[in-house]
């Protein structure tokens, strides 16, 4: 999971002590000595061991206590206006007048049972099945241009009987052709396919890796995971989405006019053409509910209120999750 093997703590006071488990709420290797202390800690942090972390992403495991934009202070704080993890710093500077702000242990509160989570490992469910797709018709794809090539090389070859002399150089001239334009498909879509395989792999690796944190680690990293993930996944529905707009390359042969003519000079077997055209790919769950995602830009403001007494005193709707 990690480049070292050795306790972080350790390391810190010039040890090097290999480690043996991992604790979450540091995001760092601790050997058994020190996990018993972070055990010990109030409230006690949570120590997994190796064997139970040891495939999961180190991406994941690392992510930052610290705010990335003050990255001296801790991430104590969740605007919930902005969907944002913050730090002290931050709220008098771009959440000023942010009145739904609550502490991250508040807001990582039942996150493995949330909707949150539940909504991640369902768009994930759904990337990797849409991208699964889109590798098959990748296949179809090169399959139908080999065929076609094939198809247009035996036409060709039935012109070449007629006028046998005089097209032997514009037989050589138009296979040429057809190879060039041939080669060109067939490495549009295989860079294609190798993308889009990269992309499936590592939306299979964090649909592993959420699945067993979801288990294993706190509240507190599995929400900070949940937030980083999402926003990942969300650049990634965008990619697939763009990949399933794109048109894919057909070969097309289109004979010469001499062709019904053939006591007159021809003076070419046709030509070779790429034809993109768009085929029928599965929807993503973002489309298919016709959802509008914005993310960190967005800019919430009152616009509506109203009373009542159906929820009781002290709570706040927010989104789409209630705080008490």
């Amino acid at each position: 999971m990690a480049d070292s093997k050795f306790c972080a703590g350790c390391q810190r006071g010039g040890e090097d002590i290999t480690d043996v488990a991992w604790c979450s709420d540091c995001s760092e290797l601790v050997c058994k000595a020190c996990s018993r202390v972070h055990e010990k800690m109030s409230p006690p942090h949570k120590v997994v061991s190796m064997k139970e972390i040891q495939q999961l992403s180190s991406s994941l495991l690392k992510l930052s206590k610290n705010c990335k934009n003050h990255p001296d202070q801790k991430i104590i704080l969740y605007c919930c206006q902005h969907d944002k993890v913050i730090c002290d710093s931050c709220v008098p500077i771009s959440h000023q007048h942010c009145k739904s702000i609550i502490s991250i242990e508040k807001a990582a509160r039942g996150v493995k049972d949330g909707t949150a989570i539940s909504d991640l490992e369902r768009r994930l469910s759904n990337l990797c099945q849409v991208t699964e797709n889109i590798l098959s018709q990748n296949e179809t794809t090169l399959v139908d241009l080999e065929k076609n090539r094939n198809k247009i090389k035996k036409r060709v070859s039935e012109l070449k009987q007629n006028i046998i002399a005089h097209l032997d150089r514009l037989e050589t001239e138009i296979h040429k052709d057809i190879d060039y334009n041939y080669k060109n498909c067939t490495e549009s879509v295989s860079r294609s396919k190798k993308s889009i395989q990269s992309s499936s792999d590592l939306l299979a690796t964090w649909k592993s890796d959420l699945k067993s944190l979801k288990q294993h680690t706190s509240e507190i990293h599995l929400f900070q995971v949940v937030k980083c993930l999402d926003a990942k996944t969300y650049q990634k529905e965008l990619e697939i989405r763009e990949i399933q707009t794109a048109t894919v390359p057909i070969l097309k042969y289109n004979p010469s006019e001499s062709e019904s003519n053939i006591s007159k000079l021809v003076p070419d077997l046709g030509t070779i053409t790429v034809e993109n055209v768009q085929v029928q790919m599965p929807l993503l769950d973002i489309d298919q509910q016709g959802q509008c995602l914005v993310r960190d830009e967005r800019k919430l403001s009152l616009k509506h209120s109203f009373p009542t007494r159906q929820l009781g005193n002290g709570v706040d709707i927010i989104r789409w999750m209630l705080y008490s």
